[in-house]
């Protein structure tokens, strides 16, 4: 009796837990295939995985050079080189490194000294076979994403001459 109930115990952990397991896969893979993800630096970008083979690559510019208290908008480009055209919500922009020449100890340039305002909840159709921007997409420029300095109660002279890296990430709609 007590053999039986080890076999039984083994077989579940061993053979029923795995094959349990393996039911989720294609769930967490479904969720993270649906959300576009893209780093910028310098006007580079890798293309983003949605759906199986379908990538669109998600670029961004800032318009005018930051100083305390400026908000400039990001100029968002979108490529879409798949045969469908792809639907998606708002992109997020998120500041993931700042690389600045002129900070020291006294003078720090850190993510915090730099705010994103993000665009509103905007339905965003990239035409198949294209590369689109925002103002193309009919999208008005109060609601594109804007990146700003922080006006702070501190000298700030270490963000002189910054770069901010930039990961923009996107919901995709089912077609």
């Amino acid at each position: 009796m007590r053999r039986t109930r080890r076999t039984a115990a083994v077989f579940g952990l061993l053979i029923c837990l795995p094959v349990a397991l393996l039911g989720t896969f294609p769930v967490v893979a479904w969720q993270l295939s649906d959300t576009l993800t893209s780093d910028h630096v310098a006007g580079t970008a890798q293309a983003p995985r949605i759906h199986r083979a379908a990538r669109v690559r998600i670029t961004g510019t800032v318009q005018e050079v930051l100083s305390p208290g400026v908000s400039s908008p990001i100029v968002l480009r979108f490529t879409n080189p798949n045969r469908h055209k792809v639907r998606m919500r708002r992109v997020m922009v998120t500041i993931t490194r700042v690389v600045a020449p002129h900070a020291d100890a006294a003078h720090p340039c850190t993510a915090a000294d730099f705010q994103v305002q993000q665009m509103p909840r905007w339905l965003l159709r990239i035409p198949k076979r294209r590369t689109v921007d925002l103002t193309t997409l009919g999208v008005p420029t109060p609601s594109w994403p804007h990146l700003a300095m922080r006006n702070l109660p501190v000298n700030q002279d270490g963000c002189k001459g910054a770069q901010l890296t930039l990961k923009y990430k996107a919901r995709r709609l089912r077609r």
